[in-house]
């Protein structure tokens, strides 16, 4: 017992806190930088590596979906609002069931 003491009350040396780390993000630089790195990806990631780091020469083709038309005329719009609103309260429901639910199991 009286090892284990010991054993928790001896002091490490801690390291100087202005030296900085041998490893640091600061002396690694970019990874990508040399095409050396590179080599080692297949072509479909060097393609996307390169759609990322440069993102204004992505294709016409990645542009996302356009947002579909709002409903025209009157029954249109009710029937998308009605719709809106039966799956609001669909999601209250669910969520006010998951509380009451287990007051029922008792």
């Amino acid at each position: 017992m009286l090892l284990v003491c010991a054993g928790c009350a001896a002091e490490r040396a801690h390291p100087k806190q202005d030296d900085p780390p041998p490893i640091s993000a600061d002396t690694l630089g970019d990874a990508f930088e040399d095409d050396a790195t590179a080599d080692f990806l297949e072509p479909q990631e060097r393609e996307a590596l390169h759609r990322v780091q440069t993102p204004h020469v992505a294709e016409a083709g990645d542009d996302p979906k356009p947002a579909p038309a709002p409903p025209q005329g009157r029954v249109a719009r009710a029937l998308d609002d009605v719709g809106k609103l039966g799956v609001a309260l669909l999601s209250v429901g669910i969520t006010v069931g998951a509380f009451i639910a287990p007051l029922f199991l008792l």
